[in-house]
């Protein structure tokens, strides 16, 4: 089309509606024109050449639109007659083809159309009215150029049922690969069960490799397959195959699966490529037990063809997904999902544990993913993709794995770091299309990169997330959110997390219209339960494109489906042009901030915000409630000038609410504040209380100091850093007790609690909410006392917890009813005290433990062994913060009862036999210790539950012992005995002292002008010393009875106040026998074989493996294996690297500490770049420690 034209007067350029652009339009004149005859609403359109035209497609604006419309066409002669095309009665707005139906000879050069204004009229027109007039977004034409070949034509006998995408769509510049899934489903191979009944009794056939060995199927087709509600009965299944890098599917077509169509389960390193899997129930592609790593997804295509694949199976009613996984480290590559439930969902919150065989030795939700790039999900009932709850983390696994250090799943290491993943995860190239929501409720350390959304109704789906712990990935970046308004599905809207820390939105581009509450929402369900809070997120923009947008579009919105904290809390800043130029946006309700100088409020695009060119940045408050906190400063109004009203209740006057999310979830305050300011806190200062500002990746990106004067009424004032510590704080809160937690602004009460206080993140047991009438067993109670529902239940059945699981009723007489999914949320009754008891351990753990009577109430490191509740971890690794206690000594009773009268009632139980009293006062020790100090003495037991009893002292002396002791709980560690050997050659000088305790068997004390490790492998197998290193041999090592293993990286050049070398320590997993290892036949264990490889026996095939980041000493804590130079890198371990790089034996990603045996020249171990060597911190000297059992 070349040029339009229209009836007048118009009030929008024709030429709108043949700009090619769906964003622009053409509006006939407003108010009938003086004159409402249906000649006035024409639209007439000129073709580029004359063509023989076929159809007509024409985009309607959704309201201003002619139910009756006529089109006709002209020929070459401008002053030729009209001819009729087509005529149309009752047609709709939007998108509408019109098809050749009233001309033989279809040539034309021009067409127009024209509106029966009578029609207009009709109150199925909708809500505007005739005149109004029309609005018309685009037109196209069809057909063929008169004089041109023609071209090859397939006629169809009957309309297509269904209008399917091809090809590459093109929006604003940027195309879209928007192809209907076109597969063949034929091979030469079949392998087939009985269909006569497969849909009655969903029972098919099943292939499976059980146990090692090899499973190759590629090019067949399996077709009537799987065993609903069977566990293990798949069409395909790797089953607990173990390290299988020759089990492959490949080029498969599995058509009709009854439940998973392929199952890797307990195996790794598998192939799934390049397979067709078509109407699979449920779940297409299914990792199993959480302990999965490796294995390869890709290029498969997945495809539920009926309204429906979401079917419950083997017990789970609401899993269904094209990819379901449980194992997460594993590689999704250029898959295409279609048409399921989800299209891949990581769904680790729901089997927190794992399952199977892997029950309690993972923790899915916080297991690193593999590889997942270029998949495409698309006609997906709920997600495209679903990352659900994942927070991946550092974890120590082995080689099948499992999780060796249970403390590695947690949220920080043991000194207060964030243990999340470094460098953060990537989902790369995504592209998402035509599904109800992509991304997650919680995830952190994720990164999105290149994601592609088109005509989602949410282009993105986030309530919570945090701070990454590497300090320079980007929660989303170089992505575009787009929505073409030619297509009926999808809104352009992109819904973002919420919680106290810096949103990093880097490099993104919106495309499109049709924009739904904005294009960028901030906060998303904060304050309620799942999500984010406090609401003051602070939202960085750097590189934002909105260009593509209509110029009324909305651009941001505070708050999105929150509580009334989410539209006035959060702050939006960037160091460009992302927000008009502007440095910072506060909510319109906060008033106050328009009164300072460089601020003003914007115009709906930006929500009415107040722009500042100053910097605005978070306050948080953490601590207990502290019911109403005030704050004054820059921004805040004066109590007169408040507003009560919703959304504000006060906050535009510094008035500051708790942050409970609903009750579930203990939190704090937040406020946005003015960096540089001087402000104020008020309130009654009960406990611990920490103030913390900004993030340091803030400061960084944004360029300037971010600085607070913060005076705490009453207590303290405080200089706020944006870079002050954070150790052992997350957007969840503080973790520690106040002396531990490095940050300087806090208040640490006087008086500090003596119990073991339930872990922060754990819902509190509300039984105490319950009236005493209503705790009988199997009486009628509510399921949630705590008032977060409203159903009721009875005993034995169970209460709606959601997506299809529930849990054990609060009156039953068990723990956990057999027709329910899970165990109680609440009890009506306090489970039973065991004061004794030993845990249950399948495979003894390396950390400490004991037995903790009060572990029932909810603390943290308890269920340790998965079976006892009381059985708790303790006093190592990540349980530091929870000593282990010592042992009760023991005493013998006294033969005789000696006259020693009995002092002042003491709270510190006192076991019988209680001795007589004496003339003489004398000090008697304490049998028990007391676990805790205890305030003030108490002639009676405190009412608050002790992990100790406290029996009530005896009224008067006992004449003789009482014949058995008063029932003291047990707090025993677990205890080793270990045996100390000495294996240092004499030959060999210490450089960096050796730690007692530590039997070392390996030390390469590097001497940069010397050849200190023999250049050939044989020669380390057999064991070699000199006066700079020494290696004992494999076969002084398998001699060993080794209990753990510990390999050390040590920089001789920097000294610690004590005098030793800067040292970090990594434990040595007990992996498999990798094949790198051609040496280490005779070694008996992975642990064994593992230390050899790391002497330099490792070459051959390179294999890697996560290792936790080694972190040195004190002011050296933020170097790591990965570059003792850099901070904040971490890297894998590289075994057998030689195989690539010709010198060296293994490796740390990341210019990280290589160790060199066939170095040209003397430099043996140190980082990767000898650039590094020669300064302070020169990391030089490599050690392998043992603990002997």
């Amino acid at each position: 089309l070349s040029s339009a034209s229209a009836g007048q007067p118009d009030t929008a350029d024709a030429s709108n509606a043949v700009d090619g652009l769906s964003n622009t339009a053409w509006r006939s004149c407003f108010g009938c024109c003086g004159a409402c005859a249906s000649d006035v609403f024409w639209l007439e359109a000129t073709l580029a050449e004359p063509s023989n035209l076929t159809t007509i497609g024409i985009l309607w604006d959704g309201s201003r639109y002619a139910p009756d419309y006529k089109i006709e066409i002209r020929g070459d002669d401008p002053s030729g007659p009209w001819l009729p095309f087509a005529s149309v009665v009752g047609g709709g707005s939007g998108y509408q083809q019109v098809r050749a139906a009233d001309c033989g000879d279809c040539s034309a050069h021009a067409f127009r159309i024209t509106a029966d204004y009578a029609s207009m009229k009709q109150s199925v027109r909708g809500t505007e009215p005739a005149w109004a007039g029309l609005a018309i977004w685009e037109v196209e034409a069809w057909g063929r150029e008169i004089g041109k070949p023609v071209p090859t034509v397939i006629h169809l006998a009957e309309p297509l049922q269904s209008v399917h995408y091809g090809g590459v769509k093109e929006l604003k510049g940027v195309p879209f690969e928007m192809a209907a899934e076109v597969v063949n489903m034929e091979r030469t191979v079949l392998i087939t069960g009985d269909n006569s009944t497969f849909d009655i009794t969903k029972q098919g056939l099943h292939t499976a490799l059980v146990g090692e060995g090899v499973m190759d199927m590629r090019y067949a087709r399996v077709e009537y397959c799987g065993q609903r509600d069977n566990m293990g009965r798949y069409c395909t299944h790797f089953h607990q195959a173990k390290h299988c890098s020759e089990c492959i599917l490949q080029g498969n077509a599995i058509v009709n699966s009854q439940q998973p169509a392929v199952t890797i389960h307990g195996t790794h390193r598998s192939l799934v490529d390049s397979n067709i899997i078509w109407n699979s129930m449920a779940v297409a592609i299914y990792t199993e037990d959480g302990n999965e790593m490796y294995n390869t997804i890709s290029r498969n295509v997945l495809v539920c063809p009926v309204p429906s694949c979401s079917v419950s199976w083997l017990g789970k009613a609401a899993s269904q997904a094209g990819i379901y996984l449980i194992g997460m480290t594993n590689n999704l590559i250029e898959n295409r999902i279609a048409g399921y439930e989800n299209g891949i969902w990581t769904a680790g919150s729901h089997l927190p544990r794992g399952q199977g065989h892997a029950d309690s030795k993972v923790c899915p939700q916080f297991t690193p993913f593999g590889t997942i790039r270029g998949n495409v999900c698309h006609d997906n009932q709920r997600f495209g993709l679903y990352l659900d709850n994942q927070y991946p983390r550092n974890l120590v696994r082995d080689s099948d794995g499992f999780v060796t250090d249970p403390g590695s799943c947690a949220e920080f290491t043991e000194d207060g770091r964030d243990n999340g993943l470094a460098p953060a995860n990537v989902i790369e190239d995504e592209f998402d299309y035509h599904n109800m929501f992509i991304g997650a409720y919680a995830m952190g350390d994720v990164s999105y990169v290149r994601y592609k959304s088109l005509n989602n109704d949410h282009a993105v789906y986030w309530k919570d997330s945090k701070n990454f712990a590497d300090g320079v990935s980007h929660h989303m970046i170089d992505c575009v959110f787009a929505n073409d308004a030619t297509d009926p599905v999808g809104t352009l809207q992109v819904f973002g997390p919420s919680g106290p820390f810096t949103f990093l939105f880097t490099n993104n581009t919106f495309i499109g219209s049709r924009v739904g509450s904005a294009a960028l929402n901030a906060g998303q369900h904060c304050g309620l339960v799942g999500a984010g809070g406090p609401c003051n997120v602070q939202y960085l923009l750097r590189g934002v494109d909105w260009s593509g947008l209509d110029e009324d579009s909305k651009r941001i919105r505070f708050g999105v489906n929150s509580e009334d904290d989410g539209e006035v809390l959060p702050i939006f800043i960037s160091p460009d042009n992302s927000l008009g130029g502007h440095r910072s946006m506060v909510s319109q309700h906060l008033k106050g901030f328009e009164s300072i100088e460089g601020c003003e409020r914007q115009s709906s695009v930006w929500d009415s915000a107040i722009a500042c060119d100053a910097d605005i940045r978070r306050l948080n408050v953490w601590s207990v409630d502290l019911g109403v906190v005030n704050i004054s400063g820059p921004g805040y109004v004066s109590r007169e000038e408040m507003t009560m009203d919703r959304p504000v209740h006060g906050l535009d006057g510094g008035i500051m609410y708790y942050e409970t999310n609903w009750g579930t979830t203990a939190k704090g305050y937040g406020a946005p504040v003015l960096l540089g300011g001087n402000y104020s806190l008020s309130g009654h200062w009960e406990g611990d209380v920490f103030f913390e500002v900004s993030d340091p990746i803030a400061q960084e990106i944004m360029g300037k100091p971010e600085t607070l004067s913060l005076n705490v009424t009453g207590s303290i004032d405080c200089e706020l850093l944006a870079t002050d510590a954070r150790e052992f704080m997350s957007p969840k809160g503080v973790t520690m007790d106040a002396a531990d937690v490095p940050l300087p602004c806090k208040i640490i009460s006087p008086i500090r609690e003596t119990l073991i206080e339930p872990d922060p993140g754990l819902i509190s047991d509300p039984s105490e909410n319950l009236d005493d009438d209503m705790c009988e067993e199997n009486a009628e109670v509510h399921c949630c006392p705590d008032g977060s529902c409203d159903d009721v239940c009875t005993g034995d059945s169970c209460c709606p917890t959601g997506a299809g699981t529930n849990s054990t009723c609060p009156s039953a007489a068990v723990d956990k009813a057999e027709m329910c999914t899970h165990s109680k949320a609440f009890s009506c009754r306090p489970p039973e005290v065991r004061l004794t008891g030993e845990c249950a351990w399948v495979n003894e753990p390396w950390d400490d433990y004991y037995w903790e009577p009060s572990c029932t109430s909810g603390i943290k490191y308890c269920w340790a062994d998965g079976i006892n509740a009381e059985c708790r971890f303790c006093g190592t690794g990540a349980f530091a913060d929870v000593p282990c206690p010592t042992e009760a000594p023991t005493e013998e009773p006294t033969p005789a009862p000696t006259p020693v009268p009995t002092p002042a009632p003491t709270p510190v139980p006192t076991p019988a036999p209680t001795p007589a009293p004496t003339p003489v006062p004398t000090p008697v020790p304490t049998p028990v210790p007391t676990p805790v100090p205890t305030p003030a003495p108490t002639p009676v037991p405190t009412p608050v539950p002790t992990p100790v009893p406290t029996p009530v002292p005896t009224p008067a002396p006992t004449p003789v012992p009482t014949p058995a002791p008063t029932p003291v709980p047990t707090t025993t560690t677990k205890t080793t005995t270990r045996e100390l050997v000495n294996l240092v050659p004499a030959e060999f000088t210490q450089r960096c002292a050796h730690q007692v305790g530590w039997t070392y068997v390996l030390d390469y004390s590097d001497d940069r002008s010397k050849n200190d490790v023999p250049d050939e492998v044989t020669a380390i197998a057999n064991g070699f010393s000199n006066s700079n290193a020494f290696y004992i041999g494999n076969t002084k090592l398998e001699e060993l009875n080794i209990e753990a293993a510990q390999m050390c990286a040590l920089a001789s050049g920097a000294r610690l106040e004590d005098g030793a070398c800067q040292w970090s320590c990594i434990d040595i997993p007990d992996v498999e026998s990798w094949p790198a290892c051609d040496m280490c036949g005779g070694l008996s264990s992975g642990m064994k074989r593992f230390i050899a490889e790391l002497s330099g026996q490792a070459w051959g095939d390179t294999q890697t493996l996560t290792l936790p980041t080694g972190t040195f000493q004190d002011w050296g804590s933020t170097q790591t294996w990965s570059d003792p130079y850099t901070e904040g890198k971490q890297g894998r371990l590289e075994i057998g690297h030689g195989q690539n790089q010709g010198t060296s034996s293994w490796h740390i990603h990341g210019n990280g500490l290589t160790l060199w045996i066939k170095q040209q020249g003397a430099r043996e171990f140190g980082a990767y770049h000898a650039s590094r060597d020669g300064r302070p911190f020169d990391v030089d000297t490599f050690q392998i420690r043992v603990k002997l059992m």
